[in-house]
């Protein structure tokens, strides 16, 4: 498998750009993609990034904590799709985490409210205001 460690953009591009390595719309509203190769562990999504895009994080297997701004206002399908080295997500102010039977975790915000089976093999748990794995 292609182990991409950093996107690179030209600075001319008028669609997308390069925060260390981590792919962005131009106008950093948007995190579209997290290079599977990096070998970071933990990772804060910049101030301003208003939406994760899909599958943005999937199948990463390195990374342990995201931390995320408190911009931030919707996350796209499968985000986090196959991540099961991930142990803490820090959610932002003024967004609600519950966890019902079955590791339904529903996430609800000013925008609106997701709601997402996890796999009944990850144990998830919110501790102090934390998501914990």
């Amino acid at each position: 498998m292609l182990q991409v460690e950093a996107f690179i953009v030209d600075e001319a591009n008028q669609d997308y750009c390069s925060v260390g390595g981590v792919l962005f719309t131009k106008d950093m509203a948007e995190l579209v993609a997290y290079p599977y190769g990096k070998t970071q562990i933990e990772y804060t999504v910049p101030d301003g990034v208003k939406r994760i895009g899909e599958y943005a994080f999937s199948k990463i297997d390195n990374i342990y904590k995201i931390n995320f701004p408190e911009s931030l206002e919707s996350i796209g399908g499968y985000a986090f799709y196959g991540i099961y080295s991930i142990r803490r997500i820090d959610v932002p102010a003024g967004v609600t985490v519950t966890i019902a039977e079955n590791n339904l975790v529903t996430v609800k915000g000013p925008k609106g409210e997701l709601a997402q089976s996890i796999d009944p093999s990850i144990i998830v748990n919110i501790e102090d205001g934390k998501i914990v794995g």
